[in-house]
C-alpha cells in the first residue's frame, strides 16, 4: 500500500487534491461551459502553413472516449474533444475527481501545446483572441514519427506495432515515452508510455515505476468506448 501510495502520489498529486478540494463530483462538461452549442469562428487561427493530417491524431469534434483504468484508481478517463476554431482543438479529459482541459495547436509540422489547466463542468472554452495570447508549453506530436524521433522529454521508441485495447486491436500504432523523475524520491523515476494511433490519437497510457526492491507498478489507461457526434 504505501509503495502504491508513492506511485500514486507522484503521478496525480496535483490533479486529484484539486479535484477533492472541490468539494463536488466532476465530469467531462458537454459544452465546456457554453450554454448550447460550441463557440464558432470563421476567423484563420493566424497559422501560413497547416498539416491536416495532425487533426488525424485527434477524434472528432464533439466526439467522447473512455478509457478503462487498471492499476490505480483515477487511471480511469473521460476524453471530450473539441474544435471550436480553425486549426485549434480542445480536450477535456476527467479521471473522476478533477478535469483538465488541454490547447492544442495544429502547425506545419507538429501539433503545439498550448495550455493544459484544471477546470470544471461550468468553464467557458477561452476565447480565440485569449489562445492566440497563449505561450507554448511543449509540443504534443512532432513529424516524422519515426524511431528516435525526439522532441521536448519525448522520444518515438517503436513504430507501426499492434496495440490491444477493449475497443478493438490496432496493427500500426507508434509509441512515445518519457522519463520523469519522481519529486523527493532521489534516484527513483516513472516512465510514461504512449500509443497513437493515426485516425484516433492517444488509445493506451501507461505509466510505470520500478521500487527499489524491483517491483514494477503500472498504471494504465486505455481506450474502451468511442462516441462519435
Amino acid at each position: 500500500m504505501k509503495k502504491a501510495a508513492i506511485f500514486l502520489t507522484a503521478l496525480l498529486f496535483a490533479i486529484i487534491m484539486a479535484g477533492c478540494s472541490s468539494g463536488k463530483e466532476n465530469t467531462v462538461p458537454n459544452n465546456s461551459g457554453n450554454s448550447g452549442k460550441p463557440l464558432k469562428s470563421n476567423e484563420t487561427s493566424g497559422v501560413q502553413k497547416v498539416d491536416k493530417g495532425l487533426l488525424d491524431y485527434f477524434l472528432a469534434d464533439g466526439a467522447k472516449a473512455h478509457f478503462r483504468g487498471e492499476g490505480q484508481n483515477f487511471s480511469e478517463l473521460d476524453v471530450q474533444f473539441a474544435m471550436p476554431y480553425e486549426n485549434y482543438v480542445i480536450v477535456h479529459e476527467s479521471n473522476g475527481q478533477a478535469i483538465v482541459r488541454y490547447v492544442y495547436q495544429i502547425g506545419e509540422k507538429q501539433i503545439t501545446t498550448l495550455s493544459y489547466e484544471l477546470v470544471d463542468s461550468t468553464t467557458d472554452f477561452p476565447t480565440l483572441d485569449e489562445i492566440k495570447k497563449m505561450e507554448p508549453v511543449g509540443v504534443y506530436l512532432h513529424k516524422p514519427f519515426e524511431k528516435g524521433q525526439l522532441f521536448g522529454q519525448w522520444e518515438i521508441v517503436e513504430t507501426d506495432v499492434p496495440v490491444e485495447t477493449y475497443f478493438k486491436k490496432f496493427d500500426n500504432a507508434f509509441v512515445l515515452q518519457s522519463t520523469e523523475p519522481i519529486i523527493g524520491a532521489e534516484n527513483k523515476a516513472y516512465i510514461v508510455r504512449k500509443y497513437f494511433v493515426e485516425g484516433f490519437g492517444e488509445v493506451k497510457r501507461e505509466s510505470i515505476m520500478k521500487t527499489t526492491d524491483g517491483e514494477r507498478l503500472v498504471m494504465t489507461s486505455t481506450l474502451e468506448s468511442v462516441s462519435q457526434p
